[in-house]
């Protein structure tokens, strides 16, 4: 049986797999605030947590997270591939590491949407939807 894990250790488990497995990207546990970053910037975003019926000695959780890609291009290409590749990396790792160091039961991508900021040509982005159940401490 694993131990239960609080939110905490979930984003940390997440964050030390991201950094280890797609070190290109520099990650951050925030959110971004109105302006882009200068810089190839991924931050990881608890969005919600819901609780499923329990017993008294289980409690499960499950966390919604939005993984943000946000790779600007100084030059203004509009190449979108970059993005692209760097969100189907992440989709693989998490696909691999679903148990995030035995502190989650289970993990999936649940979507991938892309696009850019509106006005913005030269700023691509991925929103990952990533969807972690675990026994809650």
């Amino acid at each position: 049986m694993m131990e239960p894990a609080s939110l905490r250790r979930i984003t940390d488990a997440l964050l030390a797999i991201l950094e280890d497995r797609v070190p290109d990207i520099p990650w951050k546990v925030s959110i971004m605030g109105a302006t882009f970053p200068k810089e190839l910037t991924g931050f990881i975003i608890c969005d919600e947590v819901r609780y499923s019926p329990y017993d008294k000695d289980e409690r499960i959780a499950e966390a919604t997270f939005g993984l943000q890609i946000i790779c600007p291009n100084a030059k203004g290409d509009t190449n979108t591939t970059v993005v692209e590749d760097y969100a189907m990396a992440v989709r693989k790792v998490l696909a691999e590491e679903y148990r995030l160091d035995d502190w989650a039961q289970d993990s999936y991508v649940e979507s991938i949407v892309f696009g850019t900021a509106k006005g913005v040509t030269n700023i691509g982005t991925a929103v990952i939807t990533y969807i972690v159940k675990y026994e809650e401490e």
